[in-house]
């Protein structure tokens, strides 16, 4: 499996495009100051949004979201909520931090911050009492994000897919993490890219993490998910998050592009063997997908995990 972490920065003057596909990160400049950040309140301009959908759909004892349009096969629960909680441990662990922007003085001194599709809010709480004095806004379509969250971090339950509820230029850093293979490739290529840079700062920052399927160097079991993974991709569904990233901001003359991969090995590091029980708990979720495909009973699906 490899994680890319790819951030993407927004100069005060448009620079011609640069791709930097190395393993450490280049810095072009800096951020422009934070007193202007504080100047705007991104929790007084949100737009309310009530409710999404009408109700979910219950699956073996599962939750999954009742809207036919989405392209996320995972459940929308506490369980995956807590999944997703060990999965964000793990990957800082692999990064060693809960960013890689160069934000570090910025968040310091106050910033405004969007996590996009924050699930259960596990980086913006992490972020929230690191940076106390930052303002943490997530949004997301199911409503997991936990209710006893510090004074400086919010909740919108909203579709991406409809636009961001925030006026232009309010962020100074926009964070996605884990969701461009919930979303047709093409409706987050066209729409929610746009959205991204449009609700970012000039000198701000936008900051991707996601993981890439399938699994490099399969065995036999790991061919066999492999083979759902390929499945999902002529469904829409992006398996291949990470190689398009830059290809999408690409087409955007506003950015500069830093990327970075890491590899995680399950059997050589411990942070690899803890990915791969998150990673059996994620599989485990989509069982109901995967049987059919795979041509076998939910028995026979469970010996192989």
């Amino acid at each position: 499996m490899i994680n890319t972490n790819t951030f993407t920065y927004f100069p005060e003057s448009v620079p011609n495009i640069m791709l930097d596909d190395s393993e450490d990160h280049t810095e072009t400049s800096s951020l422009a100051s934070s007193n202007q950040s504080s100047l705007f309140d991104p929790l007084e301009s949100a737009k309310t949004i009530d409710n999404i959908f009408d109700e979910f759909l219950e699956i073996d004892g599962r939750r999954f979201m009742n809207d036919s349009s989405l392209k996320c096969c995972m459940p929308s629960d506490r369980e995956e909520a807590e999944r997703l909680y060990g999965l964000h441990c793990v990957y800082r662990m692999l990064w060693g931090n809960n960013f890689s922007a160069p934000l570090d003085e910025e968040l310091s001194f106050g910033a405004n911050v969007l996590d996009v599709g924050c699930g259960s809010g596990a980086w913006m709480l992490n972020m929230a009492s690191d940076y106390p004095l930052s303002t943490f806004v997530g949004i997301d379509i199911a409503p997991l994000f936990y209710d006893d969250g510090p004074a400086n971090t919010a909740f919108f339950q909203c579709n991406i897919l409809d636009g961001l509820p925030f006026p232009d230029n309010t962020f100074d850093f926009v964070r996605q993490g884990f969701l461009v293979v919930c979303i047709d490739w093409h409706a987050w290529k066209d729409k929610v890219v746009k959205e991204l840079i449009r609700v970012t700062k000039p000198g701000g920052y936008i900051e991707l993490m996601e993981l890439d399927y399938p699994f490099f160097q399969p065995g036999v079991i790991a061919q066999k998910f492999n083979d759902c993974v390929y499945h999902f991709s002529d469904a829409g569904i992006n398996t291949h998050s990470s190689k398009n990233i830059d290809t999408a901001f690409s087409e955007h003359n506003t950015v500069t592009i830093v990327s970075q991969e890491e590899k995680i090995l399950h059997y050589e590091s411990r942070i690899g063997d803890i990915a791969l029980i998150y990673e059996k708990k994620g599989f485990e979720s989509m069982k109901i997908f995967m049987t059919p495909l795979l041509g076998i009973t939910d028995d026979e699906f469970n010996q192989l995990l």
